[in-house]
């Protein structure tokens, strides 16, 4: 049954026709302020590699089954990470799933960065930086246990160094096995639980943890640990970030100045306006208004001294970009951090030659190798239903889904 008519085709249509002439009217503004410079020269014969992740969750009686995976590819590299977990609370998952898929993509970068000239990220580094913690002054532990919150973390962070360094030695491989330590501390199923036991050790030897019956809190305490752990460890290596759909700031502000407004969704649509050939713009991170108050990261950042470079002062140290590498090619937002031993030039130059078809090719190839399709995700779920369903039938009721009928 097809839905769309032509009264929704017109009202597309005729929001379409007034952006288009705000944006004509600002052209002027823009192009006083904004350069378009040409791309550098190629910088052929270097090695990059890109990393990309996917994830699919499925929402059955016994709680959230999430399958996850990270893949990185570059000339001679092809290695990928894969994780299946079940959450039976459904506090903030689906932003959990999210970050726990980032952090995965992190480690992955992390653990090749030392292999090749340049790592290349989906998304934006601004975005990873402004991202509070999904806690609230009234559950995150550092409040509400601040002794045992700080000791704890320091603890987890000594165990995910040690299990870094142990991941570092399997980079010619896939990894499917679960690697996220946050999801082992509470549970100890498999044997990289090993290398969170000091970790477990305190927490059963401290009267908090004994009386309490929802862990889902703390959980998400070491989850973003882990996070901006594996962050700060890719930041040690040159990296850039690009992004497909890139909402930035610094146009919208060049007109606010002029008095004109636009939002900052339309910025890419006035510079694809202006500037059609090949080339890039250097534009100033303006996000310092969004950054997030986050105690965690405050509480810990001496551990993370990568990411306290770029957070302390993200204006100075993220370079933002509009670049397109082919004439009339897509235009996509570019950020390269001041950690990199690498300029944003040397960035365009090394990504030039492994884009000519207007979009980094690693990045498309890694893309294709790490999504997890819906029909792959039925898949597990009825693969591990019937392998639990044989060990156990009882169980087979925690795999119950309601949207089964429809």
């Amino acid at each position: 049954m097809i839905r769309i008519n032509d009264k929704h085709k017109n009202h597309i249509l005729n929001k379409l026709k007034a952006e288009k002439d705000k944006i004509r009217k600002m052209k002027k503004y823009v192009i006083k302020h904004i350069q378009w410079h040409e791309l550098p020269h190629d910088l052929e014969g270097r090695n990059i590699c890109a990393v990309d992740g996917s994830r699919q969750d499925a929402r059955l009686c016994g709680g959230i089954l999430t399958a996850i995976s990270a893949n990185a590819i570059g000339k001679n590299l092809d290695m990928g990470v894969f994780e299946m977990n079940l959450f039976t609370d459904s506090y903030y998952i689906s932003d959990r799933i999210r970050r726990l898929m980032m952090t995965m993509e992190y480690r992955t970068a992390a653990m090749v960065g030392g292999e090749v000239d340049l790592v290349l990220m989906d998304g934006t580094l601004s975005g990873a930086i402004i991202m509070p913690s999904l806690l609230s002054s009234f559950n995150n532990p550092l409040n509400i246990h601040p002794k045992e919150a700080k000791e704890l973390g320091r603890l987890f962070i000594k165990s995910l160094n040690e299990f870094l360094g142990e991941m570092m030695e399997h980079t010619e491989s896939n990894i499917h096995k679960n690697t996220l330590l946050s999801s082992k501390v509470f549970y100890d199923f498999d044997d990289d639980s090993m290398y969170v036991q000091e970790v477990r050790e305190y927490i059963s030897s401290n009267d908090i943890f004994k009386c309490m019956d929802n862990t889902t809190h703390w959980e998400i305490f070491l989850e973003h640990i882990e996070m901006i752990h594996a962050l700060n460890n890719l930041l040690e290596w040159d990296c850039a970030f690009i992004s497909k759909t890139h909402y930035e700031k610094s146009i919208s502000n060049i007109l606010k100045e002029n008095e004109a407004i636009i939002e900052k969704t339309l910025n890419s649509s006035v510079i694809n306006s202006i500037f059609h050939n090949s080339g890039y713009t250097i534009t100033k991170y303006d996000g310092d208004g969004r950054l997030h108050i986050n105690k965690i990261f405050e509480t810990f950042k001496e551990e993370f001294p990568q990411l306290k470079v770029v957070r302390d002062n993200p204006s100075k140290n993220i370079i933002q970009s509009y670049c397109r590498f082919v004439n009339g090619g897509i235009l996509l937002g570019l950020e390269v951090p001041t950690t990199n031993k690498k300029s944003l030039e040397e960035v365009i130059s090394l990504l030039s030659p492994y884009s000519k078809l207007g979009y980094p090719i690693y990045l498309r190839d890694a893309h294709r190798r790490a999504v997890i399709s819906k029909k792959e995700m039925d898949t597990y779920v009825y693969s591990l239903m019937k392998s639990i369903g044989e060990h156990d039938e009882e169980l087979g009721v925690f795999f119950q889904n309601g949207r089964s009928v429809l």
